[in-house]
């Protein structure tokens, strides 16, 4: 995780921040695995835990200094409903995505998840890394939801786009 200034005026969009601080990082760190990733893709992609922690810390600082909360107000971003739901659909997703990773530490290698396509590849290789594309989709497009607001705001935009690029990495990557 990626040490970042305590906030006091937006306790529950900081959380969510922490939480990507660690997200994109560990999307990051498998997808360099991947064999198909461009050469040139996988290094750059290395660089990335210092600006995304200068960027997470640029908006940390901009939600604590209030300057931008009718920003937040306008986009639902401050207590209440609205909040509460993108909240619950990036936490969930997010949580969803644990619990597989944990099933998949603990599964035998061909009997992780039945094929749910005639697409799968008979390869276990590649299974897994498909299962693996189409899951990490799911946070990461809620994380979205939230950033999209964010982005409006100092180090949000920036934060989007390595968010927004680690996607398209993805979507390259998936058949």
């Amino acid at each position: 995780m990626i040490d970042l200034p305590e906030s006091s005026r937006h306790p529950l969009l900081r959380r969510f921040l922490d939480d990507l601080s660690e997200l994109l990082p560990h999307v990051w760190d498998i997808l360099q695995s991947h064999p198909d990733l461009n050469p040139d893709v996988r290094t750059a992609m290395s660089d990335l835990p210092g600006p995304l922690r200068e960027r997470l810390v640029q908006l940390v600082a901009a939600l604590e200094s209030g300057n931008y909360d009718s920003i937040l107000e306008e986009h639902g971003l401050t207590e209440g409903p609205e909040l509460a739901f993108k909240l619950a659909g990036y936490n969930g997703s997010r949580s969803e995505y644990q619990a597989w990773l944990a099933a998949q530490a603990e599964a035998a290698p061909l009997e992780e998840e039945p094929a749910d396509d005639q697409d799968e590849p008979a390869d276990e290789e590649e299974r897994r890394w498909r299962r693996w594309l189409r899951k990490i989709k799911k946070p990461l497009g809620w994380a979205n939801v939230l950033l999209k607001s964010l982005s409006l705001i100092p180090g949000g935009g920036a934060v989007e786009e390595l968010k927004d690029g680690t996607e398209k990495v993805i979507d390259d990557l998936t058949p």
